[in-house]
């Protein structure tokens, strides 16, 4: 069994198992896709928690965990959203899938019923020359938009 690395001992007593078995294997797919130990960051919230990870000119992410919407904005429960994706134009084509596989792969793991990407990340630019936005990665993983620029797809 790995010992837990990722989350100090006092969020176990404000997130759930699952969402502290999902953060650290989390910061083991960072720690195998970027080739670096970088520090996933938990932040607790009402409904789950948020994931981050912030190495400028390297990879961003942002991740919200809901175990529960309370039905905001028509979204459901168990949901992973993304909020920030980001790394070098060179790398996309390689972090991108890997991640999405990941978040199929241990989202549904973890009990986790969809994955969504947040409306400012739908069409933002991924390179720095704005050939690519996230809407022409989803697009053809069929994700689709809901009413509030979500672009949600259940997990498989």
């Amino acid at each position: 069994m790995r010992q837990k690395g990722l989350i100090i001992s006092y969020l176990r007593t404000r997130l759930s198992d699952r969402l502290l078995d999902f953060g650290e294997d989390l910061q083991l797919w960072v720690e195998r896709n970027l080739d670096k130990r970088f520090q996933v960051v938990c932040d607790p919230t009402n409904c789950g928690c948020n994931f981050s990870l912030f190495q400028p000119m390297v990879f961003n992410l942002y991740l919200r965990c809901w175990e529960r919407s309370d039905g905001y904005l028509g979204l459901p429960d168990n949901l992973l959203i993304v909020a920030s994706f980001g790394c070098s134009p060179k790398n996309i084509d390689r972090l991108f899938p890997s991640f999405h596989d990941f978040l199929m792969r241990h989202g549904k793991m973890h009990g986790f019923r969809h994955i969504a990407f947040d409306d400012t990340m739908v069409y933002s630019a991924i390179d720095a020359e704005g050939k690519r936005n996230m809407s022409e990665l989803l697009i053809p993983l069929n994700y689709h938009m809901i009413p509030n620029n979500y672009a949600i797809k259940p997990i498989e």
